[in-house]
């Protein structure tokens, strides 16, 4: 039942964090609210609240060139996949058409909310 007030909590003051620093956005999705799924996106993407998570390999695989035991600890960072310059140009732009790195919508659309009435106000 309560599970997701801490990080919700947290995703939102980093998502105005990231349009104090960037007021041009906050004026842009002020004119354009259906931006608010991408702002969501787009903030989860270069600030998210958990920076990593951690998982054990239930086998052993290979990702690249690195192998990987079962048991390996394995430590996921979201916060430098979602800033991948091989995969993401650099910068924070609601508008931008990104390839989709999170979707949490549970969470997100509690977040878009909020982000929307904020932003009409």
């Amino acid at each position: 039942m309560f599970g997701g007030i801490d990080t919700t909590r947290n995703q939102l003051g980093l998502a105005m964090s990231m349009f104090v620093e960037h007021p041009d956005q906050w004026r842009l999705l002020a004119d354009r609210p259906e931006l608010a799924r991408n702002a969501v996106e787009e903030v989860m993407r270069v600030r998210p609240t958990t920076t990593w998570v951690t998982r054990e390999a239930m086998e052993d695989f290979t990702y690249g060139d690195l192998e990987f035991k079962r048991g390996t600890t394995i430590h996921l960072f979201s916060r430098s996949a979602g800033t991948d310059p091989r995969h993401f140009t650099p910068g924070f732009d609601i508008a931008a058409q990104r390839k989709l790195h999170l979707r949490v919508w549970q969470a997100a659309c509690i977040i878009a909310s909020v982000i929307s009435l904020l932003a009409a106000t």
